[in-house]
C-alpha cells in the first residue's frame, strides 16, 4: 500500500475453451488469467496532478518568502530593522546634546552598523536571487530527463502488450507523472494502447515513446537571467509546478526585495545627506 504509485491489482479469468474434462464429463476445463487488471481512477489520477503541480509552485514561493523573511529578521535583536532603530536612537541622543563627542560617536557607530547590515541583507538576497536562477536551469533538465523516462516506459508497455500486461511499468510510470507535475505543472492523457501523451499548457511533452525538451535560454535582460524556452514559447504557457515557482519567486518576489532595498538605501542616504548639509560643525562650519 506504501510503495509510491502502486495500485491494487485484479486477475482477469477466463473460461478454458475446447474439449469437456474427459474425467467428468458435463464440466468444463476451468478458468485460467489471461491478464491483471490495474484498478486505478484515471480522472482521480489527472487530479492530483494538477493539485501536485500547484503545490510544487506554492511550495516553492513559500520557502523563498520564509528565507527572505529570515533575512530580515530582528528575532535575534541583530537584526536589519534593529540596526535601523538604533541608528534612529542615535540621532536623537545626539539632538539632545549636539555638542557632546559621545553621541556624534554613537551616529557614527550606529551608521556603519547599519551599512554593515544593508551590505549583509543585500548581499543574502543577491545569492538567493542567483540560486533561484540557477535552478530554473536544473529543475529544466530534471524535467527533460523525466520525459524520456515517460517515453522508454512507454515503449516499455508497448512491448509488454499493453496496460494489462505490465502492471508493475504502470506504477513507476505513475511515479514518473506525478514528479514532472511536481516540477512541471504537467499533465497526461492515457491511451488506449495503455501509453501516455504528456503535455504543458496544452503542448505535448511527450507522444508515445517520442520525448521533446526544455530549453534553458538566458532572457537577453541586464544581467541576463535564465528563463524556459518550449515549442517557441519563452516562458511556455500553462508552465507550473517548482519551475514556475522558481521564476516566480525569483521575479515576483526577490527582484522585487533588491529593487525595494536598492530604493529604501538611496532615500535613507539622501534624506540625511540633505539635513546634514544644513546643520554646523563643533567649529562653526557648515
Amino acid at each position: 500500500v506504501n510503495t509510491p504509485g502502486y495500485a491494487e491489482r485484479r486477475a482477469l479469468l477466463t473460461t478454458i475453451t475446447g474439449a469437456q474434462n474427459n474425467m467428468y464429463p458435463g464440466l468444463g476445463r476451468g478458468v485460467e488469467m489471461a491478464g491483471v487488471q490495474r484498478l486505478a481512477d484515471r480522472l482521480l489520477d489527472a487530479q492530483i496532478d494538477v493539485e501536485t503541480g500547484q503545490l510544487g509552485r506554492e511550495q516553492v514561493l513559500s520557502d523563498t518568502l520564509a528565507r527572505v523573511e529570515n533575512v530580515v529578521a530582528t528575532s535575534s535583536g541583530k537584526g536589519f530593522s534593529n540596526a535601523l532603530n538604533e541608528l534612529f536612537d542615535s540621532f536623537s541622543d545626539l539632538a539632545a546634546d549636539p555638542s557632546a563627542d559621545t553621541p556624534r560617536q554613537a551616529v557614527i557607530a550606529a551608521g556603519e552598523a547599519l551599512c554593515d547590515q544593508v551590505r549583509q541583507v543585500r548581499e543574502q538576497l543577491q545569492n538567493q536571487f542567483a540560486r533561484n536562477d540557477a535552478e530554473v536551469g536544473q529543475l529544466a533538465s530534471e524535467v527533460n530527463s523525466l520525459a524520456e523516462k515517460v517515453a522508454a516506459l512507454n515503449r516499455s508497455v508497448g512491448a509488454s502488450g499493453g496496460a494489462e500486461s505490465a502492471p508493475d511499468i504502470i506504477d513507476e510510470r505513475t511515479v514518473v507523472l506525478t514528479e514532472l507535475a511536481r516540477l512541471a505543472g504537467a499533465v497526461s492523457a492515457v491511451r488506449e494502447d495503455g501509453t501516455v501523451d504528456v503535455f504543458i499548457g496544452g503542448h505535448p511533452l511527450v507522444q508515445g515513446d517520442l520525448a521533446q525538451k526544455l530549453t534553458a535560454i538566458p532572457d537577453g535582460g541586464t544581467p541576463p537571467m535564465t528563463t524556459v524556452q518550449f515549442k517557441g514559447l519563452t516562458p511556455p504557457d500553462g508552465l507550473g509546478g517548482e519551475l514556475q515557482g522558481a521564476l516566480d519567486a525569483r521575479d515576483l518576489v526577490l527582484k522585487p526585495a533588491l529593487a525595494a532595498m536598492d530604493t529604501f538605501v538611496k532615500d535613507l542616504s539622501d534624506s540625511i545627506n540633505a539635513l546634514h548639509s544644513t546643520g554646523f560643525a563643533l567649529d562653526g562650519v557648515t
